[in-house]
């Protein structure tokens, strides 16, 4: 499926919690790591994505509960919509004052004579 619009994203970024929820599909699955064996009986790892547009996912573990996984799961998922939602500001280049470029000049300057210095040195050690 292709990527949505940022109106389309923007849509479903304006949704509360409970309604961005119906659009999503979840998972739960074996947390892993530490945590003794009740990590391994109990299904609290949560895989949540969202459906129309499936390259927004969200994977959580961190609580002990499925229902608190699901809910980090959707406040993961709104973050990346609204963040997916604004439009990316344009860079303007802009060009470095009189001053700024005075001062690199002097600097190269600088650089080069002590460059020479060294050379002349070195000659006439030879």
């Amino acid at each position: 499926m292709d990527r949505l619009s940022f109106s389309e994203l923007r849509r479903y970024a304006h949704l509360p919690l409970d309604v961005l929820d119906a659009y999503c599909t979840h998972r739960a699955t074996h947390s892993s790591g530490a945590g003794g064996q009740s990590v391994n009986t109990s299904d609290t790892k949560v895989l949540s994505v969202f459906g129309p547009d499936p390259s927004i996912r969200a994977v959580s573990q961190r609580e002990r509960s499925q229902y608190q996984n699901r809910r980090a799961n959707l406040e993961k998922i709104h973050k990346k919509l609204v963040f997916l939602s604004t439009p990316q500001k344009v860079r303007i280049d802009t060009k470095p004052s009189k001053a700024a470029q005075q001062r690199r000049l002097d600097a190269k300057t600088r650089r080069a004579s002590v460059k020479r210095s060294r050379m002349k040195n070195f000659d006439e050690e030879r």
